[in-house]
């Protein structure tokens, strides 16, 4: 955690940041949902090592900042970061497809319409208003999303 001066800031900061966790953990099952059981096992580890290496790559941000100065450095990682991300976004488009469950769910569900779907969020975001038990562990989530990177 980096130190703060706003709380009201920090706390805000946070609070988006975990939503980060919706489409890690979407990714996950998209992946990890076609596969067979027995390589489920090699499909976690690879997703994990790929984590793990991404975070090696870290130093080479203060190496850039080093060597071409705050402004400059910075502008060269946004622009690789714009490279590869958008390389990430096109290659998760053209070699993923829907899975059979999510398939299933998108029949069953038939188009809702905006004002059920957002009548289902807010039912659900008073249920964890309601209860502590959920929005402790939505606390923890919230709180330990940044520690995992």
């Amino acid at each position: 955690m980096g130190f703060f001066t706003e709380p009201v800031v920090f706390c805000g900061g946070r609070g988006i940041n975990s939503f980060q966790r919706v489409p890690h953990i979407a990714f996950y099952c998209l992946i990890v949902e076609d596969t067979r059981p027995a390589d489920r096992t090699y499909v976690f580890t690879l997703l994990q090592i790929i984590s793990v290496i991404g975070g090696l790559f870290a130093p080479l941000g203060g190496l850039l900042v080093n060597h071409y100065g705050m402004v400059q450095g910075m502008r060269i990682m946004y622009v690789l970061a714009f490279l590869f991300m958008t390389f990430q976004f096109v290659g998760r488009h053209l070699t993923t497809r829907e899975t059979e469950a999510g398939i299933k769910k998108r029949l069953d569900t038939r188009e809702p319409g905006p004002k059920k779907s957002m009548v289902e969020y807010g039912g659900a975001f008073r249920e964890l208003w309601a209860d502590s038990s959920l929005l402790l562990i939505f606390g923890c989530t919230s709180c330990s999303t940044s520690r995992q990177r």
